[in-house]
């Protein structure tokens, strides 16, 4: 009753730990420069064997949430493995927060929204060049349309994109730049759009002290 009252009926976990990009706003950047943090993947095997569990155990949980930081870096033949598996199993409504657009694939996300992904999330940040330079996010323009592209295709799924604003180095033509391209992203989908946060320690927080 505990775990129902504070977590409510979905369950959260992560496949993998980590991340192999070191975007500049990030965590990751400290991790992955300071400490060499390795992007560990789990096996389907043992993610599986933990869905099992969690759905035997609380049988209330009605759909499944995974925070990779990058989802999607499975192969085909695991991802399909996933949701044979996974349908047979445990079978809940899936909520996709880690996508990222050099890694969205037709071929990755189709046994996803098979297993019941219904739902993803996909960082862009920035389509202004030199922001997306200072972000660290080297993605062209045509990279992340199709990226969006992919996901579009797939009927019913729904999609947020991730947005930053009130970055003090970006100008009004290239806050309009990327208001244009977004006008190119198929429809529907939705934005989450997050203020610029300067956390200790990434290169962009050292570069806003100097």
């Amino acid at each position: 009753n505990l775990f129902r009252y504070f977590h409510g009926e979905t369950y959260t976990t992560q496949f993998a730990f980590g991340c192999p990009y070191v975007c500049s706003f990030c965590i990751h950047n400290v991790y992955n420069k300071r400490f060499q943090f390795q992007f560990r993947k789990r096996k389907m095997e043992v993610v599986l064997d933990e869905l099992r569990y969690i759905k035997k155990k609380f049988p209330f949980m009605e759909k499944l949430r995974i925070e990779d930081d990058t989802f999607f870096f499975y192969s085909k033949e695991e991802m399909e493995y996933f949701r044979d598996e996974y349908k047979k199993h445990v079978n809940m409504p899936i909520y996709v927060c880690g996508g990222q657009p050099m890694v969205i694939k037709e071929e990755l996300m189709k046994p996803m929204v098979e297993a019941g992904m219904y739902r993803i999330r996909m960082g862009i940040q920035t389509f202004a060049p030199r922001i997306a330079k200072l972000y660290q996010r080297h993605y062209p323009k045509m990279k992340i349309l199709e990226a969006c592209k992919i996901i579009n295709s797939f009927k019913g799924l729904k999609v947020t994109y991730d947005f930053i604003i009130d970055n003090p180095w970006e100008t009004e033509e290239e806050t309009i730049e990327t208001l244009k391209c977004i006008t190119e992203i198929p429809r529907p989908f939705a934005l989450s759009v997050f203020s610029l946060t300067f956390f200790p320690g990434p290169d962009l927080y050292i570069k806003a002290l100097q």
